[in-house]
């Protein structure tokens, strides 16, 4: 069905290595028009909430304030540091929701996907952005994996 080779020696196509490879197992969730996201916040909540840091990049969706309700349902009220780039995402709104968020204003790599990651250990890919997690006029797929690299490095 998936038409490849699962191995530990060989990296070219039909073969993925096991031990690390660009085609990887990861969890993933897509959802279609009109359907609801409530169980993607849930759960992107329920990742965020051991978390100590985490990074927020999405240079389109928090544009005029918009979407930063989601963001103060999903981070957990506790000791928090956020790592955001100003240039995208106005922090002031979340500063006075929890005054046990730290925030750290970083000039982050471009990238087109939208992240969050979690303690420099796991990543969540928005691959339509915060916005559709939320809106449900188009389609929504989010992606959980190890990080494997580093996007964003304190």
């Amino acid at each position: 069905m998936y038409k490849i080779i699962l191995c530990t020696d060989k990296d070219y196509y039909p073969y993925v290595n096991i031990n690390g490879d660009k085609i990887e197992n990861n969890l993933t969730a897509c959802f279609f028009k009109r359907e609801s996201r409530q169980k993607a916040i849930e759960h992107i909540a329920a990742l965020c909430r051991k978390a100590k840091t985490i990074y927020v990049y999405d240079k389109y969706s928090f544009q005029g304030g918009a979407n930063v309700e989601l963001l103060k349902a999903i981070f957990p009220t506790k000791q928090l540091t956020v790592v955001y780039d100003s240039q995208y995402l106005d922090v002031a709104m979340l500063r006075a929701h929890c005054e046990k968020w730290t925030f750290v204003d970083r000039t982050l790599p471009e990238y087109h996907d939208r992240y969050l990651v979690l303690d420099d250990e796991l990543e969540i890919i928005l691959t339509s952005g915060f916005d559709y997690l939320i809106k449900t006029e188009k389609e929504f797929t989010y992606i959980v994996r190890p990080v494997s690299r580093r996007r964003f490095q304190l």
